[in-house]
């Protein structure tokens, strides 16, 4: 399982910047000058090929990515060719909202069986010390 916080954030600063009028690649470059970590670096790599006109290079990194990371670079390269991505930002970030749920709910609801597992543990130490 991937960590989905990072592109999530990345949508949703995304979103917000088209939103108040900054172009898609001002917006990378704000995101990436106040963010690190991998996706970040994803970002920068993607922003420097393009400005250089060497998109085509960093086709080998897209195609290790996951498909939601994929699909965002897909976007903003959409972006670059001035087409209008703001209705398919909203619907990439309500999937990653729901799977993010999910992945949330899946997690939760192991770690209610692990405390039970743990209670009754506890529990049984505690009943031999009362009977002794």
């Amino acid at each position: 399982m991937e960590n989905l916080a990072a592109p999530y954030q990345f949508v949703l600063s995304l979103i917000q910047e088209i939103e108040s009028g900054v172009s898609a690649r001002m917006a990378v470059k704000k995101y990436v000058q106040l963010t690190s970590g991998e996706f970040a670096d994803q970002l920068l790599s993607w922003q420097l090929l393009t400005e250089q006109g060497k998109s085509a290079l960093f086709q080998k990194q897209k195609d290790q990515m996951n498909a939601f990371r994929r699909s965002i670079f897909d976007l903003l390269d959409f972006s670059l060719q001035g087409v209008s991505i703001l209705e398919p930002l909203h619907l990439l970030e309500r999937e990653l909202r729901d799977i993010s749920e999910q992945r949330l709910d899946a997690h939760l609801g192991q770690l209610l069986f692990k405390l039970m597992i743990l209670l009754l543990l506890f529990q049984f130490h505690a009943l031999l010390i009362l009977i002794l």
